[in-house]
């Protein structure tokens, strides 16, 4: 017989502190106590339910070829039908917009219904620490994108706020892009909001979008100067990127804090909201010529 896949331990941990159903900080704490120095216990085959069973069909299929991988996605659909993996999975793997986009509804509206009512007040802020909602943040995050690629950005600002309403901490990142829609689209208030919300960023990125913004309603005052100077210090192959002809044809896979495949990252999305603020690509290209 072919081998079982199991869960893996990260995902057995957390079904193990869903399964205790603690009423006390102290309660976790003891219980996080007593397994320290061990092994991660398997939860146990005959404790795991329908859901269970569902997502861990949705995490085979990722090892699979994307026509077996469905299979075995629709299988968990039959077991659970309110799997949001399966339909995170389905719309990853659709080569056609508008059924991906069907997927991330449907997996949005389970969520939505799921995490509502007394989970939403319960947890509302600090989504990302219940690991059982990742799924449901990360088919916002790319509906979120849908819709801006398909020229929606006022949907997109409204699913990224509810993203990071939703978890504050935002460790998806959604930040970096909303702030960039929010340039170009001149909603000032709200960028200024979250810029402030999210003050500590000290990343490339989100510097070089607060140059931009300063730039964008003061010019080269001495803010913007100092917001561009501190984002070419952090990365200096982002205005090379900006200033080309064309932005990156594809986002690179993985990136490291100030290497060039962060540049494309940033170039990919940015490329074009630079080329709409009068004097920004002047004013970037003096400052490339000064440091050469």
């Amino acid at each position: 017989m072919p081998h079982k896949k199991k869960s893996s331990p990260t995902t057995d941990l957390h079904r193990l502190l869903d399964a205790q159903r603690f009423q006390t900080i102290e309660e976790l704490e003891a219980f996080m106590n007593s397994l320290m120095g061990k092994p991660i216990p398997h939860f146990p085959e005959d404790s795991k339910t329908n859901r269970h069973k569902a997502q861990d069909l949705v995490n085979e299929a990722y090892e699979l070829p994307p026509q077996k991988g469905k299979i075995k996605v629709q299988q968990a659909l039959t077991l659970y039908p309110e799997c949001i993996e399966a339909y995170l999975y389905l719309a990853e793997a659709e080569n056609l917009p508008g059924k991906a986009k069907k997927h991330l509804e449907k997996g949005i509206s389970i969520g939505r219904r799921i995490y509502g009512g007394d989970f939403l007040n319960l947890h509302k802020g600090h989504f990302w620490a219940k690991p059982e909602t990742r799924p449901f943040l990360l088919c916002l995050e790319h509906y979120g994108m849908f819709l801006y690629g398909a020229s929606q950005p006022l949907g997109a600002i409204r699913i990224f706020e509810e993203l990071i309403e939703l978890n504050t901490s935002d460790n998806q990142g959604i930040r970096d892009t909303l702030l960039l829609i929010l340039l170009e689209y001149n909603k000032d208030n709200k960028f200024r909001k979250y810029s402030k919300m999210f003050k500590g960023d000290s990343l490339a990125i989100p510097l070089y979008t607060r140059a931009l913004f300063a730039f964008k309603n003061e010019g080269a005052s001495p803010r913007a100067e100092l917001w561009l100077k501190k984002a070419m210090h952090r990365n200096q192959f982002i205005p090379a990127k900006l200033l080309a002809s064309a932005p990156p044809h594809q986002l690179p896979d993985v990136y490291s804090p100030g290497d060039e495949r962060e540049a494309s990252l940033f170039a990919y999305t940015a490329h074009h909201i630079w080329r709409k603020i009068p004097g920004a690509m002047d004013w970037l290209r003096s400052h490339l010529h000064q440091k050469e």
